[in-house]
């Protein structure tokens, strides 16, 4: 089994692509505790509380209830590079913005273009993957390690990193909102790098498997031809 995984890794391309999904599902997770935590610090009550946590977690997943399937659609027509780095750009802008503007309603409307943002970079990460490869044999394994990571190991990491800055962050920004406040803006710096990576390092990622775009279907077959897939499939639907 560890020849399968010396054989991945020992790809650049997918060695940075790796790289680069670890430092975003780590900022994922942790993005999801920070902005929990500063929900609750930004109302007070406990209704208010329960209301602006509920939030967060509506507002992260509403994106992908409306337009999960249209992102996935457009992510095949797109350049996957450049939509990757436009994507890891807005979402650095964000993060960043979010201590600056210090408000609930701000939080929730970033929350939804963050997500927004991460239902149009996903796809086009998971479409890049066979690119980047070697041999079809090796896209199992490929997934299996960003499995791994995304669910596994960055689920540990983030929840560490965050409790660290529990303890660092109000020395850093003397207020009840400065451990959050200070994870939120390493997550922005995070995504600036990852779209500095992907950007000038990873420029396979732009590689097509389909050289004819004209031969593709267009966006509303696509979306047609799911839907009738998901409606003749019992065990998908």
């Amino acid at each position: 089994p560890a020849h399968p995984l010396r054989g991945v890794l020992a790809i650049p391309a997918f060695r940075r692509l790796w790289g680069v999904t670890a430092i975003t599902a780590i900022a994922e997770w942790q993005s999801l505790l920070a902005l929990s935590a500063l929900a609750t610090q930004l109302t007070s009550g406990y209704r208010a509380q329960s209301f602006a946590l509920g939030g967060v977690v509506a507002t992260k997943l509403l994106p992908a209830m409306l337009l999960g399937p249209l992102a996935g659609a457009l992510a095949d027509k797109l350049d996957r590079r450049h939509q990757m780095v436009v994507c890891d750009v807005l979402r650095a802008a964000l993060f960043l913005s979010i201590p600056l503007v210090g408000e609930l309603a701000w939080l929730f409307a970033a929350t939804f273009l963050i997500e927004l943002c991460a239902l149009f970079w996903i796809p086009a990460k998971d479409a890049s993957i066979p690119n980047l490869l070697r041999r079809p044999v090796q896209v199992e394994t490929a997934n299996q390690l960003s499995l791994i990571m995304t669910y596994g190991v960055a689920v540990l990491v983030a929840s560490g990193v965050f409790s660290a800055l529990s303890k660092l962050g109000p020395e850093l920004i003397p207020s009840p909102e400065g451990s959050a406040y200070l994870a939120l803006s390493l997550n922005g710096i995070a995504y600036a790098f990852c779209a500095l990576v992907v950007g000038t390092r990873i420029p396979e990622i732009s590689g097509r498997a389909v050289t004819q775009r004209d031969a593709q279907p267009g966006l509303l077959a696509m979306l047609r031809d799911g839907v009738v897939f998901l409606r003749s499939t019992p065990l998908v639907r």
